[in-house]
């Protein structure tokens, strides 16, 4: 992280070489993602789920605090999209996320 927020200050990436997109990361909390590959397999449907991700219940009530993100529910529904799913899962987790950070958070234990 420290190495990451001062190349944003500098305004370059050492690594790649970018100099765009260089926001630093000094607000926890943080998230990560592990490795991500390009594929071909994936499959279509899943639980339905309104415009904010919310999974839907029989009603068509949303869930609190249930989402759904890429192919589970997938926009696309039954048709295959081919290789646009790296980007649905980025698109849809980042709606998600927007909508989930709107809630009061509540305590699991």
């Amino acid at each position: 992280m420290e190495r990451w927020n001062a190349q944003c200050a500098a305004g370059t990436d050492d690594n790649f070489g970018r100099e765009l997109f260089l926001v630093p990361l000094d607000t926890p909390p943080y998230y990560a993602v592990g490795p991500m590959l390009p594929t071909f397999v994936n499959t279509h449907g899943g639980p339905k789920h309104d415009a904010a991700q919310r999974l839907l219940d029989a009603d068509d009530r949303p869930i609190p605090s249930l989402y759904a993100i890429g192919e589970c529910g997938s926009l696309w529904g039954p048709y295959d999209n081919s290789m646009g799913d790296i980007t649905e899962f980025i698109v849809s987790g980042t709606n998600a996320a927007r909508h989930a950070l709107k809630e009061t958070p509540w305590d699991a234990t």
